[in-house]
């Protein structure tokens, strides 16, 4: 059967012996937590919140990413369907220190990121305006916006059902910490929160081991 929210806050609800709407922890908050919980895993796994798009570039070498994205994890081909490379910025602004005034094109060849200003990327040769290009991005992960779990219990999780036992550790984390005065409930707090980051982190590793350079290399 299909996780859905009201799946994942029943089985959260079930281990904190909360019945109806909830006394202790309200359905508002188990929610809220939820959604949390999204942008958590976004934040250690941009994969799972990863989608590739076409964005329409502006005039010149400095370029923003859509609203909706998060950061940019790659730039795969351009008009043309020629791929466009990453490269450090620094030595182009070494080898050509005046590439930003460059004649626009629609020919890109490479983009590059600063990781200091996740939202701006650069491309060159600078780009014609309304030029699209073929990105793969983290995409802001979606939010449940409304605090009445009846109308979104049978919704899907806005993330692959593959996490959703993670999501349920991690509104336990939550609901615990609000009662950690207590030493038992800090503990379990603590115990669902590490519970919550093996299961993300590690399906990254089990990724890893299924790739196909992994494939390649223990095959040998």
């Amino acid at each position: 059967m299909a996780s859905s929210v009201g799946t994942v806050i029943a089985r959260a609800k079930a281990i904190l012996q909360e019945r109806g709407t909830g006394i202790r922890w309200t359905d508002s908050e188990l929610i809220d937590w939820l959604n949390e919980a999204y942008t958590a895993i976004a934040v250690e796994r941009p994969d799972a919140h990863s989608e590739i798009v076409t964005h329409e570039l502006v005039e010149g070498a400095r370029q923003q990413l859509p609203a909706s994205a998060l950061r940019l994890m790659d730039v795969i081909s351009n008009p043309r369907g020629r791929a466009v490379r990453n490269i450090d910025r620094d030595g182009l602004d070494r080898l050509r220190p005046t590439w930003r005034s460059e004649r626009p094109t629609e020919d890109i060849e490479l983009f590059m990121e600063d990781v200091r200003k996740p939202d701006v990327f650069w491309v060159y040769p600078p780009a014609e305006g309304g030029v699209e290009i073929d990105m793969l991005v983290v995409q802001s992960p979606g939010a449940h916006t409304t605090d009445d779990l009846s109308a979104i219990s049978t919704d899907p999780l806005l993330v692959s059902e593959r996490y959703a036992t993670a999501l349920v550790d991690y509104v336990l984390y939550r609901a615990f910490a609000k009662d950690a005065e207590g030493q038992a409930n800090s503990a379990r707090s603590g115990s669902h929160y590490q519970a919550f980051m093996n299961a993300v982190q590690g399906k990254g590793r089990g990724d890893v081991l299924v790739t196909p350079e992994s494939e390649q290399n223990a095959n040998g």
